[in-house]
């Protein structure tokens, strides 16, 4: 009897544990539809490359703060990155 009554409860707490773990499974997205849910096609922030070095210098101008004294050296060294990206924009 006491077999019986240990089974009878072990099956019932089975049962009733299936159901919330077969939601918990399928609450998880699949693979499929993630990559469904993801654009197919996303734009670029910058299509070119002297876009993003413009970007880029402004972003590094502000983080080094360039004082007037250091004007002419960072104008060498912007013009400098702006023919380099001028010259990838045609490759592009």
């Amino acid at each position: 009897m006491n077999k019986l009554l240990v089974s009878a409860l072990v099956s019932m707490g089975l049962a009733a544990a299936a159901p919330s773990l077969l939601l918990a499974q399928s609450a998880e997205p699949t693979a499929i539809e993630v990559a469904q849910a993801q654009p197919q096609h996303r734009q670029r922030a910058f299509s070119m490359p002297s876009e993003r070095v413009e970007a880029r210098l402004a972003y590094i101008r502000t983080a080094l703060k360039i004082t007037d004294a250091q004007q002419p050296r960072w104008s060498a060294f912007a013009d400098t990155l702006r023919k380099q990206a001028s010259a990838m924009d045609k490759q592009v």
